[in-house]
């Protein structure tokens, strides 16, 4: 009858998009693949023929391949859902799933910051240092998310966002180029320059507030979300100034100031 019909071709429809949709899935791991190892060739070639890398470059150049070749042994799970829990044609969703991402602060640029509780914690003992903080874990591809609670916080001056490996700790580190994020004080970091926020979209950091970092090597940007407003701010990264692989960068200003890492589980 009509109704079957009608209803097999909305299936066959639906099919079409939905392969079509993996289909550009794919193309884009591979675009993104190709242009990473493009950027690793030409960085190589560059200190080659200048005769100016250190066996830190080395290493560093190594633990990149492996990464995108763990990527591309064990790639993104792709799973399709129906939403809402409704099966029918028009409802069906394709997802990528990343695995878990689990940070952990692992460096100081000055050691009147602490880390504590086995490095899912820090807090400044000093005052108005700027002292910068790393994460353990290296960012090469996919999507990640990190939270961080604000366990204490006086308001004067907070940072989150991401630095290069490569890039050496430092103190004030928010003006160098490969520093990519947002401060307490309404503004944004990118290449080392600060960037004013509207008004009427600020950025909020609070006592208790958890902040989530959206880590995208893939499409070389990252984003904040408060999780109290739900405000969203988002960086393009240059990975000319910022190369792979990045790092969670917090950097701590005021006395007593205390960040958490908390448990996170990403699906995208």
């Amino acid at each position: 009858n009509e109704w079957e019909t009608q209803s097999i071709l909305k299936i066959q429809q639906r099919a079409k998009e939905l392969r079509q949709e993996l289909l550009e899935l794919t193309k884009n791991d591979t675009n993104n693949l190709s242009q990473k190892l493009q950027h690793l060739a030409k960085q190589i070639n560059e200190c080659r023929e200048h005769g100016d890398f250190l066996e830190t470059d080395l290493y560093r150049w190594k633990e990149t391949l492996d990464d995108l070749k763990l990527n591309t042994v064990s790639p993104l799970k792709i799973t399709i859902n129906p939403v809402n829990g409704n099966p029918l044609i028009e409802n069906i969703s394709v997802n990528i799933m990343n695995k878990p991402t689990n940070d952990l602060f692992e460096k100081v640029s000055d050691n009147r910051v602490q880390i504590k509780k086995n490095g899912h914690m820090v807090v400044n003992i000093g005052y108005n240092i700027d002292v910068e903080v790393r994460g353990k874990n290296e960012y090469v591809s996919g999507v990640h998310k990190i939270r961080l609670c604000i366990e204490e916080f006086s308001g004067t001056w907070l940072f989150f966002g991401i630095n290069a490996k490569s890039s050496p700790l430092q103190n004030r580190s928010y003006n160098i180029k490969s520093t990519y994020g947002w401060s307490s004080n309404n503004r944004s970091w990118s290449n080392g320059n600060a960037n004013s926020m509207s008004s009427n979209h600020p950025i909020e950091m609070k006592r208790n507030d958890v902040i989530s970092l959206i880590i995208d090597c893939d499409d070389f940007k990252i984003s904040m979300i408060n999780e109290r407003t739900q405000a969203k701010h988002e960086l393009t990264v240059d990975i000319n100034y910022c190369a792979l692989p990045w790092q969670l960068h917090v950097i701590l200003s005021d006395q007593n100031t205390r960040i958490l890492i908390l448990p996170t589980e990403i699906t995208s």
